[in-house]
């Protein structure tokens, strides 16, 4: 039986489009952005009126405003997340809104005019008392926006950066966790330290693991996640399975098999990691027809109870060389 269990495979649509819960509770508190989500939260309960959250692109920023927005909208209060292009739209009605949550920043403050359109727009809601709530994708520091905005002494500003690779072991299992997946702890040291652009990475990642399956435990199942996620990998790390699989094959231990290294390498890429036949026979260099074959050949081996054994041990060896690396 496979390691693997998919019962209910979910559909593309399924996972993509899934109405998802965005509010206090479904955010991964990090040591990085703790301070914001509470400044986040002070906002969004009425004790801190003007607010600014800034930080590089992907890690938390847009969650964090609907957070705010969902815990508004429980207590009664009418407000939308609006972009900062929009709301300086004549047509715009958003600063008519008591509470006012201005998303990408960024957009409007590269050109002059606009830029002192925002800083006169905000000013008059500083003036008129509304709480106002702005997020800015930038990596430039807090100085930088508080020096930006009109009154800047009344401002709180939180910065929400990105996530080291510790903080994206804990994103993974609460991103795990939300979605229901169940994934072995080595899986997710093993994303973490390899997944480097953003949280959007890291999402995806999980849901095109959602769409194979649920249950991602065991060391088999750490091969066949990591082969699904191997597009998803910076380019130099996309062959790391393959190149483990056939350091595995050709360490001592499996010399004394009997057993060729080349064809066990196979054999591990096709029926261990499940890593497509196409892509298997590129790395050979061979005929996908040989490459079945060849794991055919090994898999009558290893199904002998003798076998087994060898089978779980060139997996654990595979695991313990990515982990290692």
């Amino acid at each position: 039986m496979s390691i693997v269990e998919t019962p209910n495979r979910p559909t593309i649509s399924d996972v993509l489009f899934e109405s998802r819960l965005r509010d206090f509770s479904t955010l991964a508190h990090l040591p990085s952005n703790i301070d914001s989500i509470e400044l986040a939260l002070l906002f969004a309960t009425g004790r801190q009126r003007r607010a600014a959250l800034i930080g590089p692109s992907g890690w938390g920023k847009s969650h964090i405003l609907e957070a705010v927005l969902s815990r508004l909208e429980k207590d009664g209060v009418r407000a939308d997340i609006t972009r900062a292009i929009d709301w300086l739209s004549p047509q715009s009605r958003s600063e008519l809104s008591e509470v006012l949550i201005v998303d990408d920043l960024q957009d409007v403050l590269e050109g002059q005019k606009m830029r002192q359109q925002l800083r006169f727009a905000l000013e008059r809601r500083v003036r008129a008392g509304k709480p106002t709530l702005l997020s800015l994708t930038s990596t430039r520091s807090v100085r930088h926006l508080r020096n930006f905005l009109p009154y800047p002494k009344d401002w709180a500003i939180g910065y929400v950066p990105e996530a080291t690779e510790n903080e994206r072991i804990v994103v993974l299992e609460h991103m795990a966790r939300t979605e229901g997946l169940t994934v072995d702890p080595t899986l997710i040291r093993l994303l973490a330290a390899r997944l480097h652009r953003n949280g959007r990475t890291l999402i995806g990642a999980l849901l095109r693991l959602k769409l194979s399956g649920n249950f991602w435990v065991g060391e088999e199942a750490i091969l066949r996640g990591l082969a699904t996620l191997e597009m998803f990998f910076p380019e130099g790390e996309d062959a790391e399975l393959r190149n483990a699989i056939v350091w595995a094959a050709q360490s001592q231990d499996f010399r004394k098999s009997g057993l060729d290294a080349t064809e066990l390498a196979i054999y591990g890429m096709l029926r261990c990691a499940s890593i497509p036949e196409n892509a298997v026979a590129r790395y050979f260099d061979l005929e996908p027809a040989s490459c079945f074959y060849i794991a055919n050949k090994i898999e009558k081996v290893v199904s002998q109870p003798a076998g087994a054994t060898l089978r779980s041990m060139f997996i654990s060896k595979v695991v313990a060389r990515l982990s290692y690396d």
